[in-house]
């Protein structure tokens, strides 16, 4: 099961979120989830979604420009909505002690509390960081391996007596 969780908007930043899975997956195969690659027509979305949440050690929250002005097809802000995926992909990871990591896609606004919805509100004390894919994709991916997703993923080792 997937211990790293890529969560995205796909109007946002899919290009980035492809990008970033393919350079994770390479360096830990099977640990890497992003839901264009591994759900499938006829899957039940909600519970693969649920069950690589359960399983995961770091949540990826990729915030684009558009991140949290996005709408639904009503018209209404999308963190406002208790059904879009994102927030409950992050509000659940928060809420089961996950590491999750705010990561700014190219030139991303940091995020504001009046802008989201109080289940998100412990996302601003997390420490961001930026991935520019134009500029220091290769760099940004190394400090994220080297400093977030290794240290996350690698076994406990215990003491030997």
């Amino acid at each position: 099961m997937s211990m790293i969780f890529i969560s995205y908007r796909q109007e946002d930043c899919a290009p980035q979120a492809r990008a970033l899975f393919e350079r994770l997956r390479q360096h830990h195969p099977g640990k890497v989830f992003l839901d264009a690659s591994e759900v499938v027509p006829g899957d039940d979305f909600g519970a693969k979604i649920k069950a690589h949440l359960r399983q995961c050690r770091v949540l990826l929250a990729l915030i684009g420009p558009g991140w949290h002005q996005a709408k639904n097809d009503d018209g209404i802000l999308r963190l406002d909505d208790d059904d879009d995926w994102v927030r409950h992909e992050i509000a659940s990871a928060l809420h089961l002690g996950v590491r999750v990591v705010p990561v700014l896609i190219d030139g991303a606004p940091k995020l504001k509390k009046k802008f989201l919805p109080l289940d998100l509100h412990p996302l601003l004390s997390k420490t961001w960081m930026t991935l520019d894919i134009r500029n220091r994709f290769d760099q940004d991916v190394d400090y994220l391996l080297r400093k977030v997703i290794d240290p996350a993923i690698s076994p406990i080792s215990t003491p030997v007596d």
